[in-house]
């Protein structure tokens, strides 16, 4: 986009005239012997202004600066769309990781309610109240609920990748997100 820009200026700068001065020194070769030329009488010189003058070429150079400025415009208008779509990515990443953390309180809560189940579950079973089958599907709801916590914690890492790659990189890991790493391997793991 800098290039184009320069671009623009050096086709306005062809519109104005061109003065230069010219000079040469130089020996001249015609007739005489064979080393004549180095003869003080055999040196010419040449000086004078060289002028350039636009005038007749103004169909040329607004062509050119035509042509440069519509090259200018397209370069502003690729940046400007390179730009708005690296924000549009930034901000769903934003919105994910913000919904991804609203789902994991619920999570958290439904883990801990689960708990609750399987402890009421197995004192009604020791005291002779229900069957062990009862105290089996708590412990099957509350697995589920630990999958769909790990579920969500494998969402926000790839969100947090997503959004780290939207930024460009060079995000710097926070200590929630370590400690998230860290959770999901250990969960692999078992």
């Amino acid at each position: 986009m800098e290039a184009s820009a320069k671009g623009i200026a050096v086709a306005k700068a062809a519109f104005y005239p061109n003065v230069n001065l010219l000079a040469s020194i130089g020996p001249t070769a015609a007739g005489g012997g064979l080393l004549s030329f180095l003869s003080a009488r055999n040196i010419t010189t040449t000086y004078g202004p060289a002028i350039s003058l636009p005038i007749f070429e103004g169909g040329r150079l607004r062509g050119q600066l035509g042509a440069t400025t519509a090259g200018y415009d397209m370069e502003v208008e690729h940046y400007n769309l390179l730009l708005s779509q690296a924000l549009k990515s930034i901000a769903d990443q934003i919105v994910t990781l913000q919904a991804i953390q609203r789902q994991q309180v619920q999570a958290d809560l439904s883990v801990a309610a689960a708990q609750k189940n399987i402890d009421i579950a197995t004192r009604a079973y020791q005291r002779g109240l229900t069957n062990y089958v009862n105290v089996l599907t708590a412990q099957t709801q509350w697995q589920h609920q630990q999958q769909v916590v790990q579920q969500l914690l494998a969402q926000k890492l790839t969100a947090y990748a997503s959004l780290t790659v939207a930024l460009g990189g060079g995000l710097e890991v926070s200590a929630p997100e370590t400690e998230a790493a860290a959770t999901l391997q250990a969960g692999a793991a078992q």
